[in-house]
């Protein structure tokens, strides 16, 4: 398989735009998949095929990414032009084209849950 790839090193709630110019399919993967992925093993990942640019990703822990854009066969590979920006923490976006299969307004009330958590567990360790 020949594919385009970009390692990132980003906090959690960072953002990751991939931006490509026809359809593709594109992945998020952790640092210990990705060598998986790269040894033809099985492997888990965040993304998958997508017509329409740009593919947006709500990290959710602070690590180091792969983003994987698959040109096709290994012997036909598709000419694939692309860019991977990081937006920081806590940047409004459109709704997220992947994530963990929620939309991004979904994720925000999600983060603020638990956020009131943490800060509840906080007053009751004080208490």
């Amino acid at each position: 398989m020949k594919y385009l790839h970009k390692q990132v090193k980003a906090g959690r709630n960072c953002v990751v735009v991939v931006n490509f110019d026809q359809p593709c399919k594109v992945m998020l993967l952790k640092d210990s998949q990705y060598l998986k992925y790269k040894d033809g093993k099985t492997y888990d990942y965040r993304g998958g095929f997508s017509e329409n640019s740009p593919v947006k990703f709500i990290l959710p822990e602070g690590a180091t990414w792969h983003v994987i854009i698959e040109r096709g066969s290994y012997f036909n590979p598709a000419n694939i032009n692309s860019s991977v920006n990081i937006l920081p923490a806590g940047t409004e976006v459109e709704a997220a084209t992947f994530g963990d299969g929620e939309s991004n307004s979904k994720r925000k009330v999600i983060l603020k849950l638990e956020k009131m958590l943490e800060e509840e567990n906080d007053l009751s360790a004080e208490n």
